[in-house]
């Protein structure tokens, strides 16, 4: 316990090296930490060590099969490897075990969109947005695939209630303002 929480602090102080090497020294003692094996692979995953930070979140999931955000990170490794086909299968899984994991959809809609399958993709922005209606970035990706199917009234309609409702999103009334300009 003690080693995983050094681990924790050290992420915390932004030591990834030492808190790599703390979370193994965890692992040591209890190989059947599932969130010591999660948190090495999230810290691998940000050092750049995507291959092993995979393997982190397999091991994760051998220990714990229904941890959803080791399936969403187990996604992103496989879009960043260029599977997106993989990845799609981990963000399903990581969104059935956790309906309302708003980054797993968002994602899942980025990946739908690539597919040009903008439908679907429509319909996990909505879902994100349902779970958390106070994250910008689900209102900007809406107006994006608003827009991008031909409905500008209604990507307008959704940056400006973002912007009116959510005081986190300035970002989003810069791009109101460049899209009426």
């Amino acid at each position: 316990k003690a080693h995983f929480n050094l681990a924790n602090t050290l992420v915390e102080l932004g030591q990834r090296r030492e808190a790599i090497t703390a979370y193994r020294s965890a692992l040591e003692l209890d190989p059947a930490n599932a969130d010591a094996h999660f948190n090495l692979g999230i810290t691998l995953a940000e050092d750049g060590r995507i291959d092993e930070a995979m393997e982190e979140f397999r091991t994760t999931l051998r220990l714990d099969p229904e941890f959803a955000e080791a399936h969403y990170n187990l996604g992103l490794g496989h879009l960043v490897q260029g599977r997106p086909g993989q990845a799609r299968t981990e963000l399903d899984e990581a969104i059935r075990l956790d309906p309302g994991y708003a980054e797993a959809r968002l994602q899942l809609a980025d990946l739908l969109a690539s597919e040009r399958d903008l439908p679907a993709a429509l319909e996990q922005v909505r879902a994100a947005l349902g779970a958390r209606p106070d994250l910008p970035e689900a209102h900007r990706r809406l107006a994006r695939l608003q827009f991008a199917i031909g409905d500008g009234a209604g990507a307008i309609a959704t940056y400006r209630e973002a912007v009116r409702s959510l005081p986190a999103a300035y970002e989003l009334g810069k791009a109101l303002g460049w899209i009426l300009h």
